[in-house]
């Protein structure tokens, strides 16, 4: 590792799986001076030894399923250039310590420091999406029980989703159109054939009178 860090002009470094190994990463002054971008995955290491002078550059840091890494060092937040601490699938006490540092460094004043957790942004998006899709459902199906025919909806509908930029909520938004005109349909006919059993019903009573 000695010899990647003294690399002049190294700005992007990914270690992945077999890359390094050992429970312990102990960097040195002087290394990493020009390193911009820094990827950690799938590694074995379970302490990390660093300084803020040791990653002066460091823009962003990612660390993904390293499972067994406890912490991350609360120095590396006075890194003045970091912009981005970003952990996928880590060990909670990796995720705590990004976030004691972001506290950190808000507490300083410092607010240009962002914390990703791509996990629990999906699930969010997902809370989200949901919430978004049964109270589209309700709105769609009331649309229609007053227009008599969904198609009379299709056109605003078409003028909300034209803005957005999101293919897979736009997408999942039609389906529900089609879900409902299939249910729509299924209902009408069984209104009409109950109109027709009553109709039955009731013309045997008109001809014996």
């Amino acid at each position: 590792m000695t010899i990647i860090g003294s690399l002049p002009n190294l700005e992007v470094l990914k270690l992945l799986g077999n890359s390094f190994r050992g429970p312990e990463w102990r960097s040195i002054e002087g290394e990493f001076c020009q390193l911009k971008f820094l990827v950690l995955a799938y590694l074995d290491v379970v302490q990390w030894r660093a300084d803020d002078t040791h990653f002066p550059r460091l823009q962003n840091l990612t660390i993904r399923s390293c499972y067994k890494l406890e912490e991350i060092p609360s120095c590396i937040g006075d890194i003045s250039t970091l912009q981005l601490i970003e952990l996928d699938d880590c060990a909670p006490s990796a995720m705590t310590s990004a976030k004691q540092i972001q506290e950190e460094q808000q507490f300083l004043g410092n607010y240009d420091l962002h914390l990703f957790e791509p996990r629990t942004e999906m699930a969010e998006d997902m809370t989200r999406f949901f919430n978004m899709a049964i109270h589209f459902c309700s709105w769609l199906w009331c649309k229609t029980s007053r227009a008599g025919s969904i198609s009379r909806v299709e056109l605003e509908l078409f003028n909300v989703l034209r803005p957005s930029s999101n293919i897979s909520i736009s997408f999942f938004l039609i389906l529900v159109v089609d879900i409902v005109r299939y249910t729509k349909k299924r209902t009408d006919a069984g209104a009409e054939r109950e109109r027709n059993e009553r109709t039955e019903q009731i013309c045997p009573i008109e001809s014996s009178v």
